[in-house]
């Protein structure tokens, strides 16, 4: 599991209303948390192959119905040094979903997507990536 700190779509998400950071152990520590029901985020980034990376990317460029559709049946396998990273932050009850893709380009991760954020029964559908 990432911080939330760690990932590079940090600053969009800590910035949504819907979040909330919480300082733990004298300060040292801070943790995300759903506002709305209090679930904390977990965050992981999965690194994809060129292929998976291509279809995400695909994915959420799709209409939002057709979008849900095509998370709900989709698996990932993270890889290790992916073409792709997928940055993925989900409330522990799978009511919040923020996530964004990366490409590799010049010795980084460049965004290729805007951050998505999804609620309710909408983030159900991505929360098991």
């Amino acid at each position: 599991m990432a911080n939330i700190r760690s990932l590079q779509m940090a600053d969009a998400v800590c910035a949504d209303a819907r979040v909330r950071l919480e300082k733990r152990f004298l300060g040292l520590s801070v943790r995300a948390v759903y506002a709305p029901t209090g679930s904390p985020l977990r965050c992981k980034t999965l690194e994809l192959t060129a292929e998976d990376g291509k279809r995400m990317h695909n994915i959420l460029t799709l209409s939002r119905e057709q979008m849900l559709s095509a998370l709900a049946d989709l698996k990932l396998c993270s890889v290790y040094n992916g073409n792709y990273v997928l940055e993925l932050a989900a409330s522990e009850d799978a009511r919040f979903v923020a996530l964004q893709l990366f490409h590799y380009v010049q010795l980084g991760y460049e965004p290729v997507t805007d951050v998505l954020f999804l609620e309710g029964d909408e983030a159900r559908c991505a929360a098991g990536l």
